[in-house]
């Protein structure tokens, strides 16, 4: 847990879960088909969405009344100025400029730790620290979805490499000459044989979500 700072027309510090906070955000990338398959880049990430669940604890329902009381002022000043606000998570580099969208709370008579959820339409990351964690976990993503495994067939250092069905002379031979180890090298061990190895991020993102264009 960390403090995280809304700026508007005055200052709101609250206590976040970084792991809960959302973005939805736009990815825009290009395919380009290839004799192997097709190369995907992705170009840029655009946040168009943070949201912010959090909850009152101790300060109950009146810290709700105080902070539905500075979202509805937020909302107010930046419907008359058309400024814009900064929501800003200094433990992770988080700097945002954000429009106050909506505020959401329970009023269940058995709730006892008053849970409330911020929304802002996000208007531009100011560090990029968001916008880079998403791309890098979409690239992350599609390394995963390749569904290359490292094998003895595919692997130029593996242990154990298959004696290839053409080489007359491979294996433990019998008979007559006798039978020689080796022959035609393996599928591995030719020139420019190799392998990319993936990688993986997992969780920008965990509860990123976005679409892709």
């Amino acid at each position: 847990m960390g403090v995280a700072t809304i700026q508007a027309q005055s200052t709101l510090q609250l206590r976040v879960d970084p792991e809960s906070m959302t973005f939805g955000y736009v990815l825009n990338s290009k395919t380009e088909p290839t004799y192997g398959g097709k190369v995907i880049q992705i170009l840029s990430t655009t946040i168009t969405d943070l949201t912010v669940p959090c909850v009152a604890g101790s300060g109950r329902r009146q810290y709700v009344v105080q902070v539905a009381t500075f979202f509805k002022e937020m909302m107010t000043w930046q419907r008359d100025s058309q400024n814009v606000g900064r929501f800003s998570y200094p433990p992770r580099n988080y700097n945002l400029q954000v429009y106050a969208a909506s505020l959401q709370f329970s009023e269940a008579t058995e709730n006892v730790i008053f849970p409330f959820t911020m929304k802002f339409k996000v208007s531009e990351d100011a560090g990029g620290i968001v916008s880079g964690a998403i791309a890098q976990a979409e690239i992350d993503r599609l390394k995963e979805g390749i569904g290359y495994v490292r094998n003895q067939f595919n692997d130029p250092k593996g242990q154990n490499q298959p004696v290839p069905a053409y080489d007359p002379n491979g294996g433990e031979g019998g008979g007559a000459g006798g039978g020689g180890a080796g022959g035609l090298p393996g599928p591995g061990d030719l020139p420019g044989s190799g392998s990319v190895p993936g990688g993986g991020l997992g969780g920008l993102l965990g509860g990123f979500g976005g679409t892709t264009t």
